[in-house]
């Protein structure tokens, strides 16, 4: 996925396929769609400016200072992309929470979207414009 972002493709489809897409997988979906997110930060244009570049911060503070306690680190440690499902976490604590494979996370993951997600309705005038197509190829209710 990484090449074809890097080739210029903007569209990266059979995300959750599996065996050249005779089966697919939910969680492979939810996995697929975390690399995709990162990609599209990783791709996303670099913003250059005197608050992402933060001289003065990094002048006032110094080489010694702590960027953690900084008012600016606040406001921006969460601008860039974090992982939701990868684990980052070191061995230790990753195995007293549970120790968790990336399957079993996935996994949980799709089914908690299959439980609580509620789909934003189409506009009207969007269901519509779909009736008159399908009213006009003549495809029935029963397909």
């Amino acid at each position: 996925m990484v090449a074809e972002a890097l080739g210029g493709a903007n569209l990266i489809h059979d995300l959750g396929y599996m065996e050249s897409g005779l089966c697919g997988s939910l969680a492979q979906l939810v996995i697929c769609n975390e690399m995709v997110s990162w990609i599209e930060k990783m791709m996303s244009p670099v913003e250059v400016n005197d608050e992402t570049l933060a001289l003065d911060v990094i002048d006032k503070i110094g080489p010694d200072g702590n960027f953690m306690a900084a008012k600016h680190t606040r406001q921006h440690y969460k601008d860039d992309w974090a992982p939701q499902l990868f684990e980052r976490r070191n061995y230790e604590t990753w195995y007293k929470d549970g120790s968790k494979s990336m399957r079993q996370r996935a996994q949980e993951k799709a089914l908690e979207i299959l439980a609580n997600h509620q789909p934003e309705p189409l506009a009207e005038d969007i269901v519509r414009q779909l009736d008159k197509i399908v009213a006009e190829a003549g495809i029935n209710d029963a397909w």
